[in-house]
């Protein structure tokens, strides 16, 4: 861990930040401190979590910007207490029992005991774990979602939706077409996870055609497979 990355964990606390003056935008390992770089300025907003688990990253993303809304779209309820307890300091999160997609649908979700792994994809759910029963649940375009909620703009949007993050993008044209995003935090997969999915590539090329740049790759990872993962940021 570098000097300059210790020092921004400690003032993360106090929602401080170390940055050189010269530099747009501050690139380590963790996307949320490029995030906050990205929104200097901003006070509130609206951040999408999508995928939202657990909360892991919704804890992370709610102590970063106390003064957002967070929005949670997690399609396995049984997880949504979980979200309420890891951000019981935050009193602007609110969850839904949603998929995101490219259309308006009810879809099968897919579970196993390994519950990060679930996925409306049913080989990539029961990949790493037990395969549990299935269930229906509402599939909503973020357009659809952003009217029904009355959200003018997102400030972040991150999904993890295990292998279903393409489907997520195309059902988010219209936002992205006007601008209606500011940052995105999308979950890549390389090799054949990405074969699976959505290859990094077709990412890329979707961002850079509404006009976004991108901003890196963070939080890498690889299987045991030597597949490598990450998060990819753009603005």
């Amino acid at each position: 861990m570098t000097f300059q990355k210790l020092i921004n964990t400690f003032l993360g606390r106090f929602r401080w930040q170390l940055v050189k003056l010269r530099s747009t935008i501050v690139q380590e390992n963790d996307w949320i401190m490029d995030v906050r770089r990205l929104l200097a300025g901003k006070e509130s907003g609206i951040i999408l979590d999508i995928g939202a688990n657990c909360g892991q990253t919704t804890k992370r993303l709610a102590r970063a910007f106390p003064n957002f809304s967070i929005q949670c779209l997690e399609p396995n309820s049984d997880l949504h207490h979980k979200i309420h307890e890891k951000t019981s300091f935050h009193k602007n999160v609110k969850i839904h029992r949603l998929g995101a997609g490219a259309q308006n649908a009810e879809l099968t979700f897919h579970k196993s005991n390994k519950h990060e792994s679930n996925s409306f994809h049913k080989e990539w759910s029961h990949r790493h774990g037990t395969p549990m029963p299935a269930e229906t649940v509402p599939v909503r375009r973020l357009d659809s979602f952003c009217i029904e909620n009355q959200i003018d703009s997102i400030s972040v949007l991150k999904t993890n939706a295990e292998g279903f993050d393409y489907q997520i993008l195309e059902g988010a044209a219209p936002l992205l077409e006007q601008k209606k995003i500011f940052c995105l935090i999308v979950e890549v997969s390389f090799g054949s996870l990405g074969e699976e999915s959505t290859r990094p590539g077709s990412y890329l090329n979707l961002m850079e055609g509404y006009g976004y740049e991108f901003v890196g790759l963070y939080e890498t990872a690889r299987n045991k497979k030597a597949a490598l993962s990450g998060e990819t940021c753009f603005s």
